[in-house]
C-alpha cells in the first residue's frame, strides 16, 4: 500500500504539470477522461460559420483546410492511447506525453463575447494576433488602436537637391600638364588622355617643338597611331607644314619614315598625296628619297604621280637612283610605270646618277633599256661621267657600260673623250678594255703624241 500511494502521488503530480490543453476534462461513459479525443470532440463544436470565418480571414486567396477539419483526419491516422485509471477511479497520466495543439486563429471581424453583431460606424477595428501554444499559456494576445486614433503616417521623403544633381566641374587643369614638353611626351608615349584634358585649355595645333613640328607631324612621324586618331578627330589642317624638315606635311612625314599604319590613316582623313614640301616635292619623292621601298609601294597603290617633278625637275625615279642600294626601290618604280629617259635641270638621267652611285642600279637600268648615250648639259654621257669621277673608283660601272654597248669615242664640250682620260690616268686595264672593245688605234696614237708636246 506505500507503494501505491507513492505511485498515485507521482501521477497527480505529473497530471498536474500537463499543458491546460492537455488536462481538458470530458464525460466518457460516466467518467472523466483526460485524452486528446476529447479534445478533438470539444474542436468540433466549434460553429460551422466561425469555421468558415476562420478560414477566410487566415487566407482569403488561398484557402487552407483549418484545425477544425484537420483534426478528424490526423486523428483518424493516429493512434489513440487508452487512458490508464487509478484504483479509485481517477484518470491517470498517459504513458507518453500528449501533442501541444497549435492556437486556434480567431477572425478579428467576428463579434466578441458581450458585444452586439453590429458595431458602430467609425468604431476601431479589432486586430487579431495568433500567438503560438506554450506551456504556460494559449491565450491570444489582440493589439487594438485606440478609439479615434489615426495611424501614424510614414515621414515625406526629402525633396532632392538639385545641387546635388547637376554634374561635378571637371578638375582643373594645371599648366604643367598642359606644358609643352608634357604633351609631345604624351605623343611620343602614344597617350591621348593628356591632349583630351587640354584641348579647350590650349590651341594644340599653335604648338611646335624644338624640330618644329606640331602634334599631328609629330604623331605622324612616330606612328603613334592612338594621339594620331584622337588629333585627325579634331579636324586639323591637313596640309599644315613643319617648320623645319623643308616644310613637310604629315603625311610626308609618315611615308618618308615608312609609317604605313599612318600613312593609310592621314589618306582617309583627306590629306594630299601630291601636297608639295618648300622644294616642291611630293610624299612620293621623299619616300624615294629615304629609300622607304613599302612606303613607296603603298603610295603608289594609293594612286600617287610617278612623273610628277620637283624644283629641280627630278622625278621620283631620278631621286630614288641618287641613293645607293637603291636596285629594288628603283625596280619598283619602274615596274609601276616611271619614266626611264626623263633627265632633270642638268639634263642628268637616272643612268648618270647610277653609274656614280650603284653597280646593281646601274645594272637594272642597262637591263630595263634606259638609253645608254644620253648627254648632260656638259655634254657627258653616263660612261664619260664615271670615268670623269674616278676610273679606279667606279670600274666596275665603266667596265658594265663598255660591255653595254655605250658609245666609246664620245666628247664632252671641252673635247675629252674616254680615251684621253684613260691615258692621263695611266690606267692599263682601261686602255686595253678600249682597244679590245673597238677604240680606233689612230686615236690611240694622236692621244700619245698629243700628250707628249704638252708635257714638253
Amino acid at each position: 500500500m506505500p507503494y501505491l500511494a507513492t505511485l498515485t502521488s507521482l501521477l497527480l503530480c505529473l497530471a498536474l504539470s500537463l499543458p491546460a490543453t492537455a488536462l481538458t476534462p470530458c464525460q466518457i461513459d460516466g467518467k472523466l477522461v483526460y485524452t486528446r479525443e476529447c479534445m478533438r470532440q470539444q474542436q468540433e463544436q466549434v460553429p460551422a460559420e466561425l469555421h468558415r470565418r476562420q478560414l477566410t480571414a487566415v487566407a482569403p486567396t488561398d484557402p487552407v483546410p483549418s484545425a477544425t477539419t484537420a483534426a478528424p483526419e490526423a486523428a483518424a491516422t493516429r493512434p489513440t492511447r487508452e487512458p490508464i485509471e487509478s484504483g479509485e477511479g481517477r484518470p491517470a497520466a498517459s504513458r507518453s506525453t500528449p501533442r501541444r495543439q497549435p492556437a486556434p486563429v480567431i477572425d478579428s471581424t467576428a463579434p466578441a463575447p458581450g458585444e452586439s453583431a453590429g458595431a458602430p460606424a467609425g468604431a476601431a477595428p479589432r486586430v487579431a494576433t495568433a500567438v503560438a501554444a506554450t506551456p504556460d499559456s494559449d491565450r491570444i494576445k489582440t493589439a487594438t488602436p485606440a478609439p479615434g486614433a489615426t495611424a501614424a503616417a510614414a515621414p515625406p521623403l526629402p525633396a532632392p537637391d538639385p545641387a546635388a544633381q547637376r554634374p561635378r566641374p571637371a578638375p582643373a587643369v594645371s599648366a604643367v600638364e598642359c606644358a609643352l614638353d608634357t604633351l609631345f611626351r604624351a605623343v611620343a608615349h602614344d597617350q591621348a588622355r593628356p591632349l583630351q584634358r587640354c584641348q579647350g585649355v590650349r590651341d594644340l595645333w599653335s604648338l611646335h617643338n624644338a624640330a618644329g613640328r606640331n602634334l599631328l607631324h609629330q604623331a605622324a612621324a612616330d606612328g603613334r597611331l592612338t594621339s594620331l586618331d584622337y588629333l585627325l578627330a579634331l579636324g586639323p589642317d591637313l596640309e599644315a607644314r613643319s617648320r623645319t624638315d623643308k616644310g613637310a606635311t604629315a603625311l610626308q612625314l609618315a611615308a618618308e619614315r615608312n609609317q604605313l599604319q599612318a600613312l593609310g590613316a592621314l589618306q582617309r582623313a583627306g590629306a594630299n598625296l601630291e601636297a608639295r614640301d618648300y622644294l616642291k616635292r611630293t610624299a612620293l619623292h621623299r619616300a624615294s628619297a629615304e629609300r622607304a621601298q613599302a612606303a613607296v609601294a603603298t603610295l603608289i597603290e594609293l594612286g600617287a604621280a610617278l612623273d610628277s617633278t620637283d624644283r629641280a625637275r627630278q622625278t621620283p625615279l631620278l631621286v630614288a637612283s641618287q641613293q645607293p642600294r637603291s636596285s629594288a626601290l628603283l625596280g619598283t618604280l619602274i615596274d609601276a610605270g616611271a619614266k626611264l629617259e626623263l633627265t632633270n635641270y642638268r639634263q642628268m638621267s637616272a643612268l648618270h646618277y647610277a653609274a656614280l652611285t650603284d653597280t646593281a642600279s646601274t645594272r637594272l637600268l642597262v637591263d630595263k633599256g634606259i638609253p645608254l648615250d644620253t648627254r648632260d648639259s656638259d655634254g657627258r654621257t653616263a660612261l664619260l661621267l664615271a670615268a670623269s669621277d674616278g676610273i679606279a673608283t667606279h670600274w666596275e660601272r665603266i667596265k658594265l657600260l663598255i660591255e653595254a654597248g655605250a658609245n666609246l669615242n664620245a666628247k664632252d664640250k671641252n673635247g675629252l673623250t674616254l680615251l684621253k682620260l684613260a691615258y692621263n690616268n695611266q690606267h692599263e686595264g682601261l686602255l686595253k678594255l678600249l682597244l679590245q672593245y673597238g677604240v680606233d688605234s689612230r686615236n690611240v696614237v694622236r692621244v700619245i703624241d698629243s700628250y707628249r708636246q704638252n708635257n714638253k
